[in-house]
């Protein structure tokens, strides 16, 4: 495959995440648009399947059968679910019909068994490999989601997710040099206690947890930045239950706390690496 395909591909996978991104709270609207992008997703890959091969694409969206067929002795599977989601997209873009959200939640995942499908007859790869880091122009953080993937297909989960932290680190300071923080840390957030107070001023201080109003109030500086770069507290907060603490000293040095144990879910690591890819497209 040519580089501009493989980055075609790598797109598609993007955008099928994104459709794929919606839960059983989900609103009509939101899953309107998971319509979107799930089409969106397809379209992107029969285009790149259809180029490989050598085949014609018409502006007809269905026509992807009919023009592989001609190029191939395997015929796509799960036309009649393509066909069905390219009916929904019509109605809502053009007509502005929200579709049913049982009828969206029933069709994801055939979607995403027919890019993983299409993917591997006719491009010869395995779409679930195909890394979503790519799409990350910062050479570091890049390279740290790729050792983190790595990480967990070979089981060790403590560094799968301290590596994502540090990638998290990477873009938080590209991000504070390009567009600076709406709140900076400096000595007005950090609570200290003056000589002349007296002692039982002293008393009453050395009983209020200090140290965890340390933390909340950089944990709302922190919410606050990244309100700023547009990216939700909400899936900061949930990133950051995922990933251990780290802390470091004037040398340099850090160590490692986690508040739990490291997830051995696959949709955890997912969700860390798509929300740093969201993070990393915003800069």
């Amino acid at each position: 495959m040519l580089p501009d395909q493989i980055r075609r591909v790598t797109y598609s996978k993007y955008l099928l995440r994104k459709a794929n991104a919606v839960d059983s709270q989900s609103d009509e609207l939101t899953l309107a648009l998971s319509v979107l992008a799930a089409h969106d997703a397809v379209e992107i890959l029969m285009r790149v399947v259809a180029d490989f091969m050598g085949a014609t694409l018409s502006n007809d969206f269905m026509a992807f059968w009919e023009a592989v067929s001609t190029k191939s002795s395997i015929v796509p599977s799960h036309k009649d679910t393509i066909k069905s989601l390219n009916k929904l997209r019509i109605s809502f873009k053009h007509y502005g019909l929200l579709p049913n959200t049982t009828v969206v939640k029933d069709l994801l995942p055939v979607v995403t068994a027919f890019c993983i499908e299409i993917a591997r007859n006719y491009l010869n790869i395995d779409f679930d490999t195909v890394t979503l880091a790519d799409l990350i122009q910062n050479d570091e953080a890049r390279l740290k989601i790729k050792s983190a993937e790595k990480s967990f297909v070979d089981g060790d989960r403590q560094t799968t997710f301290f590596e994502l932290g540090q990638a998290y680190e990477v873009l938080l300071k590209e991000a504070q040099v390009k567009f600076g923080f709406a709140i900076e840390k400096n000595a007005r957030t950090t609570f200290r206690t003056s000589s002349s107070v007296s002692a039982e001023v002293r008393q009453v201080l050395s009983q209020l947890d200090i140290e965890q109003m340390k933390y909340a109030l950089q944990r709302t500086i922190d919410a606050t930045n990244m309100l700023a770069l547009g990216v939700s507290p909400q899936k900061l907060k949930r990133f950051k239950e995922l990933v251990p603490t780290v802390q470091y000293s004037v040398s340099g040095k850090f160590t490692v706390s986690w508040l739990k144990r490291p997830s051995e879910e696959k949709e955890d690591l997912d969700f860390c690496v798509s929300f740093l890819i969201d993070f990393a497209l915003r800069l």
